[in-house]
This record gives structure tokens, C-alpha cells and sequence, in this order.
């Protein structure tokens, strides 16, 4: 019974994290949802070594997320050691945050994260989020009152405060619903459009849910975030795809193929709309626009180099002192942020390019062990991965851990077929 309460618990602070990472807790530097994970990863830790829970070493050895933790400790001390633009407690600081998330996504979620039981809780999370980003719009629509879906007061990370937000909305309206960036809502509801959609490769008890997939993808057109609509589309376009044409039997469903002849077509109509158009803008348009600066400044930064620095980095997280101590200075900086760049050249900035070739292998190791409905939200994942600094932050945890759970379900899927082979086998005919 305590091992499922447990379960439930962590499983429910996984889910939600992506809304409480946002608030600050009585903790200086440290999240309000940052400071549940620590709670019940600890109760987590003193129930494995009561219970003498075994974990197979031999499992997370094969992972290339250790590897990647144990390379970045590494090449960080090495760093440290030649370079006089080092910030101990910078780096420090960012290392074993970073290592407490992989500790969390790798090793405690295989153990605590319960899928079943999560999708459950996480379908409703995202309805009520969709529903009320839906409430805000209609209410600003209607009557132009600006209804925020954070809780006023409530102190929030990197400076959002309640008064901010609704500045910045008054400038420019995008409805956020719980969260303090229409990027965060999309962030957090685009694994369960892909569950609506691949969900039925998993399990028979599974069924594509078009009603609910078509209320997510309204929810983010509405949302006016960029990466959120591109990425839904993305997403309609790969079930219309993989649904429409059979390899394996060579077959072609002709509705799924007339539905993905006609995306692009609606998309393109949709698109069209002003504050679509203004978001799109804000994400692509021109030098300074968000997207450039998270997709090329970073490689912008790393081109400026040395080649000892290209080839070890300047340690994780000390990219931000390096570039003001050098003068590094590219045409797609912003002020006050010297660490502005996606999680790929985050890790390539600090670690270098071994680095980078090992943040790679964690890719295609989502990639290949994965199927359905996992495989879609590792390919959003590794997109986001590029396009924004999801690796290095709260969320890194909450994705991980659905996509591990489904490296987790096959693997359990083989063994199973594996020993009902072996018992046909040893069945006397």
C-alpha cells in the first residue's frame, strides 16, 4: 500500500510540475515544484533502502543520459582547471541541478512513475488548462477583462510577477492559462495530443481520441504560441502519415491520405489570423526574433572559440561568464541574457563537441527504443531540445519520464513474449 501511495504521490508531482516549476518556494534558488520533487524523491530513497529495492546497475550503464551526467562532471573539472573565466559556484550550482533531474527522470521515475495511473490525471490536468486558456480568450474577447490564470501574489520565477504578465498582455494578448508563457501551456499539453493520436499503437485498450485531439490543437492555435502550433501541426501531419500508408503491407488508406492533403491546406487558412500571424512574426521574424536567437546564437557563440575551448567547452553552465569575460558578441544577442541558446548548444557551449556527440546518442536512444505514442513525444522532445533550453530545465523531467516509461513497456513487452515463446515451446503437442 505505501509503495502505491507513493507511486500516486510522485506520479502526481511529475504531472504538475510543468505548473509549479513557475512558482518560487520559501527556498532561495529553488522552484515550488523543484521543492515537492526533493520531498518525495526522498521519501522515494528511504522506502527503497527499507523495502532492499533492487536496482540493476547494469540498466542506467546503458543509458546514455549517465554517460552524458558522468562526461559533463568530467569535462567540467577539466575545464575548471585551465581556464581563469571559471565560476565554481555557477557550475556547481547548475551541475547537481542537472544531475538531480537525470537522477529523477532515469532512475526514480522507473521505479515510481505510473503511466496508467498518470494519463488518468494528466488527461484532466490538460482539458482544465485548454478550458480555461479558452475562458480567458472569450472573456477578453467579450468584455476586454484580462483574466490571468496564476495565483496573484504568489512570488514567480525569473521575475514573472502577476503585474508583469498583465502588462505584457495588455501590449500584446495571448491567453496562457495556468501558466506565464503560451509556450509553457504548449509544452505541457503537446504530449497528450500525441497520446490522442499514436496512443492506439500501445495498447488495445487504447483508442485514437480525435474529439479530444482536435480540443487540444484549437487550444494552441488559440494559444497564439508559435513552436505549440507548429509542432500540433507537426504532429497531425505524422498521424496522417503512418495512419494512411502501411509498409510493412505495402496498403494505403485513402481517407487518412485525403485528411493529410488537406492540412496544409487548412493550416495555411488558420494561419492567416492577425495574432497567429503576430506570434509567428515574434518566433521567426527577423534577427532578433525569439527562434533565431534560442537556434543560431549559440552556434554562433561556439564559432568564436577557441579550438582547445571547441573541442572541451568552458564547463556546463559557464558559458555566460566565458562570452563577458571574452567580449563574445554575435548579431543575435540579447540584453542581459549572455546564456540565451537552446539545450544543443548549451551542452556544446560547455562541454564541447564530445559532448555534444553523446547528447546526440541520448536522441536516437529515445528514438530507436521507443514506439507510438513515446516515439512522438521523444521527436517533440528532441525538437524542443533545438529549438529552446527544455534540457536544462524542470520539464526536462516531465518528458523524460513518459519517455522512459515507454522504453520501460517494451521492454517488458519482449520479455513477455520472450517466455510465452519459451512455454508454446516446451507445451507438449
Amino acid at each position: 500500500m505505501l509503495f502505491k501511495n507513493l507511486k500516486i504521490l510522485y506520479t502526481i508531482i511529475i504531472l504538475t510540475l510543468p505548473i509549479t516549476f513557475q512558482y518560487s518556494s520559501v527556498v532561495p534558488g529553488i522552484s515550488l515544484g523543484e521543492l515537492f520533487l526533493v520531498g518525495v524523491v526522498f521519501l522515494c530513497l528511504i522506502y527503497m533502502m527499507l523495502s532492499k529495492q533492487k536496482i540493476k546497475p547494469i540498466s542506467f550503464l546503458k543509458n546514455p543520459f549517465f554517460w552524458l551526467v558522468i562526461y559533463i562532471i568530467f569535462i567540467s573539472l577539466i575545464s575548471g582547471m585551465i581556464q581563469d573565466t571559471f565560476s565554481l559556484t555557477t557550475v556547481s550550482t547548475r551541475i547537481i541541478r542537472f544531475v538531480f533531474y537525470t537522477i529523477c527522470a532515469i532512475i526514480i521515475s522507473s521505479q515510481f512513475f505510473d503511466f496508467t495511473y498518470g494519463i488518468k490525471i494528466y488527461k484532466r490536468f490538460v482539458i482544465l488548462a485548454t478550458s480555461f486558456l479558452m475562458v480567458q480568450i472569450i472573456l477578453y474577447h467579450s468584455t476586454g477583462f484580462i483574466l490571468q490564470g496564476t495565483i496573484p501574489g504568489a512570488n514567480m520565477v525569473n521575475d514573472f510577477s502577476y503585474d508583469r504578465i498583465q502588462e505584457s498582455l495588455s501590449r500584446f494578448y495571448r491567453p496562457m492559462s495556468f501558466f506565464t508563457e503560451p509556450g509553457y501551456y504548449a509544452r505541457y499539453v503537446l504530449p497528450f495530443l500525441a497520446f490522442c493520436l499514436f496512443s492506439s499503437k500501445l495498447h488495445a485498450k487504447y483508442r485514437t481520441d480525435m474529439g479530444k485531439a482536435i480540443f487540444i490543437t484549437i487550444g494552441l492555435f488559440l494559444s497564439g504560441s508559435g513552436q505549440g502550433i507548429l509542432l500540433g501541426i507537426f504532429l497531425w501531419a505524422g498521424y496522417f502519415i503512418t495512419k494512411g500508408v502501411d509498409i510493412s503491407t505495402f496498403r494505403i488508406r485513402i481517407r487518412y491520405l485525403i485528411g493529410g492533403l488537406a492540412l496544409p491546406i487548412i493550416s495555411f487558412f488558420i494561419l492567416q489570423f492577425d495574432h497567429i500571424q503576430r506570434s509567428l512574426d515574434r518566433l521567426w521574424g527577423g534577427p532578433m526574433a525569439s527562434s533565431n536567437l534560442r537556434v543560431y546564437r549559440g552556434f554562433a557563440v561556439y564559432e568564436q572559440f577557441p579550438l582547445l575551448e571547441k573541442f572541451i567547452g568552458v564547463g556546463y553552465g559557464n558559458s555566460g561568464n566565458y562570452i563577458e569575460a571574452h567580449g563574445i558578441y554575435t548579431q543575435y544577442d540579447f540584453p542581459g541574457m549572455p546564456e540565451y541558446m537552446n539545450s544543443v548548444a548549451y551542452i556544446l557551449t560547455g562541454t564541447g563537441i564530445i559532448g555534444l556527440l553523446i547528447l546526440l546518442w541520448t536522441f536516437v536512444f529515445m528514438y530507436k527504443k521507443t514506439k507510438g505514442f513515446y516515439k512522438a513525444v521523444a521527436i517533440v522532445f528532441i525538437i524542443l531540445c533545438v529549438q529552446g533550453g527544455i534540457l536544462i530545465s524542470s520539464n526536462m523531467i516531465f518528458y523524460v519520464s513518459i519517455i522512459m516509461a515507454g522504453t520501460y513497456s517494451i521492454k517488458v513487452q519482449n520479455e513477455n513474449g520472450y517466455i510465452n515463446s519459451r512455454l508454446k515451446q516446451q507445451t507438449p503437442a
